[in-house]
């Protein structure tokens, strides 16, 4: 919603779902023009999380691309051989989708969120009922708020170094443009 738009309406108030109010909304021109805007943060997180665990659990099961060969029939047998030409063959072979798509069992390994706001906060608690340990890089959140979550606080080197999976949920784009030298001076 544009400065124009609001020079030229006769509104008394805006309510922002998406994105937060700047993503669209010229909240200064409002603020100027006596208009309150109020947001409803948060509102997309259960999914925003389901998703992110989602995608947690496909790259470390290896679920996405044991399906897709699958479906391409990478693992099946040969006509006639073993039964029909759609049967999977699941063998002990090293080579097989028994051993080789299996990937890592999350129970253990540490997730590393950077970022602890409504998302983040909701990352945790899944990941928590996959017994993993969360640790968290969140510049504006103290140890203690962390820690009430059942999560620990780190700074962003440490997180990179004992972390098996990093995550990080969406926050303010001001945020993630401070973090993003720093994550990438320290990757490899």
């Amino acid at each position: 919603v544009t400065r124009k738009v609001l020079e030229n309406t006769h509104l008394k108030a805006i309510f922002s779902i998406r994105g937060g109010a700047r993503a669209n909304v010229d909240v200064d021109a409002a603020t100027a023009l006596r208009i309150p805007v109020f947001c409803t943060f948060g509102r997309e997180a259960l999914p925003v999380a389901d998703f992110t665990m989602g995608l947690i659990l496909s790259l470390a099961r290896k679920i996405a691309r044991a399906n897709s060969e699958l479906h391409e029939g990478v693992f099946t047998a040969p006509a006639g051989e073993f039964g029909s030409d759609k049967d999977v063959i699941w063998d002990m072979n090293p080579e097989g989708p028994w051993q080789s798509r299996k990937g890592i069992e999350l129970e253990g390994k540490i997730l590393g969120l950077i970022g602890f706001g409504t998302v983040g906060k909701q990352v945790a608690q899944r990941a928590k009922g996959f017994d993993l340990d969360v640790l968290v890089y969140d510049p504006y959140q103290s140890a203690e708020a962390i820690a009430a979550d059942g999560c620990t606080k780190v700074e962003l080197n440490g997180l990179l170094r004992a972390s098996d999976i990093v995550s990080l949920p969406p926050a303010g784009r001001s945020f993630t443009r401070r973090i993003s030298r720093p994550v990438t001076s320290v990757l490899p």
